[in-house]
């Protein structure tokens, strides 16, 4: 009798999570409605606690493999698991974070009701929980799914450049997303293992140049915690050397895309030197000649000079404008302001 092949495959690395949060990220994946799936577990670092309790819940379950790998890092790991990836379509599932229980039963039906429609990927909607606490679905309409082609892919690279959009958002996130393993594989497409930011937006940024059609669903069935830890939240000085070494690899993709692809794409530029700057002014306002330096390299003063007010959201625009004009003042209140909106 032939062996059914395995439909998806769920990459999940784990590395200093809290283990309540572990154990509810497993467990609503043992819960899944669905029986044709596995799972690549991959330990980045030890912790023997963690992997007992990984294994109390998996058990005997064969559809699990875990891998243990000496803190190479989430790239590294997510690489390791496409690679021993046997599953059709590949997920991405956060160790903090959990899933829906009729996930994947979802992307089954998906796939079969859309095999004329000749779709390589699929996005479901999010809903956002600081701890426990849910702060937003991210989509709040109710609209009908429908299938991503041409003009469609074109709203969806505009809304990671920040042109606004209520189907896609997270566009810069591989989790709510279902991938193709064989574009994945045959196209060689891996995280780039030396970013720790926007290694996500340049692996979709990759795949969607492969890919034809995908389909978006508002159904919410990811539930994105967030990070107390995240690398917004470093130091500044990391936060300088992480920016420049995004960049190039953004500009290189950049390049390969048709002009619709890549209009308004100076947009990103900003609203990641806005993250930076409302991150870093709120912690310390005496590095201005430093943040003015940071800004005045060519690539940065270049998106700054291109971006029109018009592209940007009506909440973005007064920190365009401090930044076109030098108003350093003006950005720091502005990140005071958004600290204490956050709070």
């Amino acid at each position: 009798m032939k062996e059914e092949k395995i439909l998806i495959t769920a990459i999940v690395p784990i590395y200093k999570v809290k283990k309540d949060f572990l154990v509810k990220c497993i467990n609503s994946i043992k819960s899944q409605k669905f029986y044709n799936y596995e799972v690549i577990l991959i330990f980045d670092g030890e912790n023997e606690e963690l992997l007992n309790v990984v294994e109390e819940i998996v058990g005997n379950d064969k559809r699990y493999k875990i891998i243990y790998r000496k803190n190479r890092g989430v790239s590294y790991s997510r690489n390791e698991g496409i690679l021993n990836a046997k599953g059709e379509w590949i997920v991405f599932i956060d160790a903090d974070d959990w899933i829906e229980e009729k996930y994947f039963e979802d992307i089954s039906i998906k796939l079969n009701d859309n095999k004329e429609n000749n779709i390589d990927f699929i996005i479901y909607n999010t809903n956002t929980y600081y701890n426990e606490e849910k702060i937003e679905k991210y989509n709040k309409k109710k609209n009908n799914p429908f299938v991503i082609g041409d003009i469609e892919k074109v709203r969806m690279y505009q809304s990671v450049y920040g042109i606004k959009d209520k189907e896609y958002q997270y566009m810069e996130t591989v989790w709510s997303k279902v991938y193709r393993s064989s574009i994945l594989k045959n196209k060689k497409i891996q995280f780039e293992e030396s970013l720790k930011i926007g290694e996500d937006l340049i692996f979709n940024f990759n795949f969607w140049k492969e890919a034809n059609n995908g389909f978006y669903d508002n159904k919410e069935m990811y539930y994105y915690r967030v990070s107390e830890n995240s690398t917004m939240k470093s130091d500044y000085d990391k936060m300088i050397i992480e920016y420049d070494k995004l960049f190039p690899f953004f500009t290189t993709i950049l390049e390969s895309l048709s002009d619709d692809y890549k209009e308004n794409s100076e947009n990103f530029i900003i609203r990641q030197i806005e993250r930076f700057a409302f991150n870093y002014f709120f912690y310390d306002k005496n590095k201005k000649n430093e943040f003015k330096e940071f800004i005045n390299k060519k690539y940065y003063s270049e998106a700054i000079k291109k971006a029109k007010y018009k592209n940007v959201k009506a909440e973005h625009k007064i920190f365009l404008f401090f930044l076109k004009k030098h108003i350093y003042i003006g950005i720091f209140l502005l990140s005071k302001l958004y600290c204490k909106i956050k709070k």
